[in-house]
């Protein structure tokens, strides 16, 4: 699915639900931002208890993002 985003000087073709919202809303800063706390976190998991309690966490943030993209319109 193409779609174009036109902002003041210029027009940008996105490929997808997830570009075009980060395109629309401008959240490419946040994204960057929650991907270095994310690598940060990463890097302190060092036992298996903890790495069970991370994957815990992304569970159930993919869980939310899915039922997120279950509900959209576009």
């Amino acid at each position: 699915m193409k779609k174009l985003i036109v902002k003041k000087d210029y027009v940008t073709e996105v490929q997808g639900v997830f570009e075009y919202l980060v395109e629309k809303f401008n959240l490419a800063p946040m994204i960057e931002l929650l991907n270095s706390i994310l690598e940060m976190i990463l890097s302190s998991v060092n036992t298996y208890p903890m790495l069970v309690a991370l994957n815990k966490l992304l569970e159930k943030i993919n869980s939310r993002l899915e039922l997120f993209r279950k509900v959209s319109i576009l």
